[in-house]
């Protein structure tokens, strides 16, 4: 539940739309107030998540607004992905003798030159620049 108000913390950092939310938290969790019909709770069941924040979250509109903007998020492995193969292309036959703390070490820097660069490209040509892909 900690990782769940760091990250209501970090989306609203005002401290009374945090407050609200935390007591908003606490009716959805506690299935009270507007979270206390059957009807309600037996929808959480049968209803695609957003769907059921659109349609019974009208009473706590900062919950709501958090958990829609959550649950829109879009689950990639891309970022392993992207990490193993730079480990890849570093721990070959002719350099597998490299410790993990020093592959760990190459692999940070060859990623940090790689943001670096982009946010030079960003700044130079920014409408030529696609926010999504880190490549």
């Amino acid at each position: 539940m900690l990782r769940c108000v760091q990250a209501m913390a970090k989306m609203e950092p005002d401290p009374e739309v945090q407050d609200r939310l935390q007591r908003q938290l606490d009716y959805y969790l506690q299935e009270s107030g507007p979270f206390s019909w059957g009807t309600i709770v037996r929808a959480r069941d049968n209803t695609i998540s957003v769907n059921w924040w659109d349609k019974y979250g009208g009473e706590v509109p900062e919950l709501r607004k958090v958990a829609i903007k959550i649950l829109g998020l879009t689950c990639s492995s891309s970022g392993c992905e992207r990490n193993w193969s730079a480990f890849e292309n570093l721990h070959t036959k002719k350099r597998n003798r490299l410790k993990q703390k020093k592959l760990n070490d190459i692999v940070f820097v060859q990623y940090n030159k790689k943001l670096h660069e982009r946010f030079l490209n960003l700044q130079r040509n920014p409408a030529h620049e696609d926010p999504i892909n880190l490549d």
